[in-house]
C-alpha cells in the first residue's frame, strides 16, 4: 500500500513523538504509543483485549479522542492471570475484526471512503 511507511527500527524516539503528532491518527494496541498519542492530542484508536482499558489505556481528556476497541469477550481482560497464561488462542484480540476498526475510522471522519 502506498500510504503506508515502515518506520520500524529507522527513527528516534523523538522522532516517533513527532510522527505520532502530526499523525491524522494512531490505530495500535495497548502500548506506549497509544499513550503518546493521547497526550500529544492525536486520535487513537486502541485495540484492546487482555489488559484492563480503565487502568492500563490511554487517558481521555477534554481535548484528545481516545476510541477503545474490544471484542467483548467473556475472558477479557485477564491481564496477569492464570487464564491468561494459559490462554492459546488469544481470540480477544484475534476477534477484533479490521473492518470495525475501518468502520470506526469513517465514522471517525479520519478516513474517507
Amino acid at each position: 500500500n502506498s500510504n503506508v511507511i515502515d518506520l520500524v527500527g529507522k527513527i528516534s524516539i523523538a522522532q516517533m513523538v513527532s510522527v505520532i503528532q502530526y499523525a491524522k491518527a494512531l490505530v495500535v494496541t495497548d502500548t506506549g504509543t497509544a499513550h503518546i498519542a493521547s497526550a500529544v492530542n492525536t486520535p487513537v484508536f486502541c485495540l484492546i483485549g487482555p489488559t484492563p482499558a480503565e487502568q492500563t489505556g490511554p487517558y481521555k481528556t477534554p481535548f484528545n479522542y481516545v476510541n477503545i476497541i474490544s471484542a467483548g469477550v467473556e475472558c477479557s481482560p485477564c491481564y496477569k492471570t492464570k487464564v491468561m497464561k494459559d490462554c492459546k488462542n488469544n481470540i480477544c484480540m484475534k476477534n477484533i475484526m479490521p473492518e470495525k476498526v475501518c468502520e470506526l475510522l469513517f465514522e471517525s471522519n479520519i478516513i474517507v471512503q
